[in-house]
């Protein structure tokens, strides 16, 4: 059962992979270099701090950034040729400062070659 004083949301390593990213420590790198909001919490059990976003971290994570499975929800075709298209518009992943957060892309870069009728 949830504490009533947690907000509604999910588990950070719990969100990464519903988004598409295995990669261990993710949302967490993410966090700790300041690109998204999260929130430690206690663990239920345990106690252990763990990493947690509300719904409203996750609305502001969908506003900036998109990933592979995210754009073939929201645009219908598969991930591979989202990424085949971002590929030849040479638009690479999210990377400042050459950090490598796997395949995340910044929305307002991805967005316009993605929804344009010419693949």
């Amino acid at each position: 059962m949830r504490s009533e004083t947690i907000p509604s949301g999910e588990l950070a390593s719990s969100y990464a992979i519903k988004v598409g990213i295995k990669t261990r420590q993710w949302f967490l790198r993410l966090f700790e270099a300041g690109h998204v909001s999260a929130r430690w919490v206690p663990h239920p059990i345990t106690g252990a701090d763990i990493l947690y976003l509300t719904d409203e971290d996750i609305a502001a994570f969908h506003r900036r950034f998109m990933t592979p499975v995210t754009m073939q929800a929201e645009i219908g075709v598969s991930w591979r040729a989202c990424v085949a298209r971002l590929n030849a518009a040479k638009i690479s992943p999210f990377s400042p400062d050459v950090q490598d957060f796997s395949a995340l892309y910044e929305r307002q870069q991805v967005e316009a070659v993605l929804r344009s009728d010419h693949p």
